[in-house]
């Protein structure tokens, strides 16, 4: 019992005290060695070990660091560890900011003198399927601790800020709304767990684990969570939490209160971070599966990605020679066939090997029609069914006597500025 209270101030004895308490009921010789040792550590490791309370400055932040251990021979059930830590606040993680690695010196700013506000080390209450799974849990747990402790801070600075003092519908308002005045970030060494909250990557299939991402997803779209940091796993200060294990990072925090994150300039390991997004009005739960939010920047995090392959894939095809292609050739019978010149005409023929003409810097629209077509895409009209319609990559619409059905286009690039569209 002694070492239960210990836990409160010594985080280094934690782990080991966890493992002793899953055996009170059927000790083995193992277990008497691992207390003797954890007696003469909790009495050799005395110097200025504890909780250290720092100057972090006058722009804080609160860090949520989680980590989860691993199976092992004698449990399925791995150790979980949670920690929340007041830090100081720096350039590098506001939104105008839109450096994405940190390396070096940089990433020092992403630690630095802290407070202690909650530790926690406990074994797991399942069985996880999966690393991310087993990431997942401590995760969204810690979430539910860090919220918790933004809305007191806020309680704190409420009469500060709005000139009055809160009342229970005041506070029951600004944590379901998630308006707290104190940011809060999430640090993980789990790739897979940081592309999960980050990314449209595919939900996992087991209902516990997708309905964790989904939670960590919506309290990243709400604002509980402003930034997704991905720590290398050396610099992760939860680690000694869930194995046994010592690390020079934890050392120097539990004695001096720091948290040392500077990368060595030799080093390949980085920081990784993912910015804020900005807040809805509104949203559903398809938002959530979709997980492509607006950042705060105006940009859509991966649709930035992707739009820059295809210009790179474009611009790769302009120094490439097709000229070798041969087109197909194909019989179509149109009933109501476009003018080349943009309007409508009534003629009815046939078409072999259509080549559409060249690309044009996109027109704009008439109203109430759909988008144009993206730039280096075929600008072909044709009129459907809602009017003049843009012969993108949905490409034409046949019009049938008795029905109007949608063709597939099929287009390949003979020149960089010239489609070959068929039915």
């Amino acid at each position: 019992m002694s070492l239960l209270w210990l836990c409160r101030t010594r985080s280094d004895l934690i782990f080991n005290v966890v493992q002793l308490q899953t055996k009170m009921v059927d000790p083995k010789g193992n277990d008497i060695k691992l207390l003797n040792a954890t007696l003469k550590q909790a009495m050799g490791n005395t110097t200025m070990n504890g909780l250290h309370f720092m100057n972090v400055g006058g722009s804080f932040r609160l860090a949520q660091i989680t980590d989860s251990g691993h199976i092992t021979q004698h449990s399925c059930y791995p150790i979980e560890g949670r920690m929340v830590l007041l830090l100081g606040d720096c350039e590098y993680l506001q939104t105008r900011c839109k450096q994405e690695y940190f390396t070096g010196t940089e990433a020092g700013a992403l630690g630095g003198p802290s407070c202690v506000l909650f530790v926690s080390c406990k074994k797991a209450s399942r069985v996880s399927y999966s690393t991310s799974h087993s990431e997942t849990n401590p995760a969204v747990s810690c979430s539910a601790v860090s919220s918790i402790i933004a809305n007191r801070f806020t309680e704190v600075d409420f009469f500060t800020v709005n000139g009055k003092y809160p009342t229970a519908r005041d506070l029951l308002r600004v944590q379901t709304l998630a308006e707290n005045y104190i940011a809060v970030d999430l640090y993980t060494d789990a790739m897979n767990l940081f592309e999960l909250i980050c990314y449209s990557k595919s939900l996992p299939n087991d209902k516990h684990h997708r309905v964790g991402v989904l939670a960590l997803r919506e309290d990243r779209l709400t604002r509980r969570l402003r930034n997704v940091l991905h720590c290398p796993t050396n610099l992760m200060l939860a680690d000694p939490l869930t194995k046994s294990v010592t690390t020079r990072t934890f050392m120097r925090w539990i004695t001096t209160g720091t948290w040392d994150t500077r990368i060595d300039a030799s080093s390949n390991t980085k920081f990784r971070i993912r910015r804020a997004v900005k807040r809805p009005s509104s949203y559903e739960e398809r938002d959530l599966e979709i997980n492509t939010p607006e950042l705060d920047d105006g940009s859509f995090g991966e649709q930035l990605q992707i739009s820059e392959t295809f210009a790179a894939i474009l611009d790769h095809m302009s120094d490439t020679d097709f000229s070798g292609l041969s087109l197909m050739q194909t019989d179509v019978t149109i009933s109501t066939s476009p003018d080349l010149s943009g309007g409508s005409g009534s003629a009815s023929g046939n078409f072999t090997g259509m080549v559409c003409p060249p690309c044009e810097p996109p027109p704009k629209p008439p109203p109430g029609n759909q988008r144009p077509p993206r730039l280096g895409h075929c600008t072909y009209r044709v009129d459907g069914p809602h009017g003049f319609e843009w012969c993108g990559e949905p490409c034409v619409r046949i019009h049938d006597p008795d029905r109007i059905h949608r063709g597939e286009c099929r287009c390949e690039a003979h020149f960089r500025n010239r489609y070959y569209c068929s039915i």
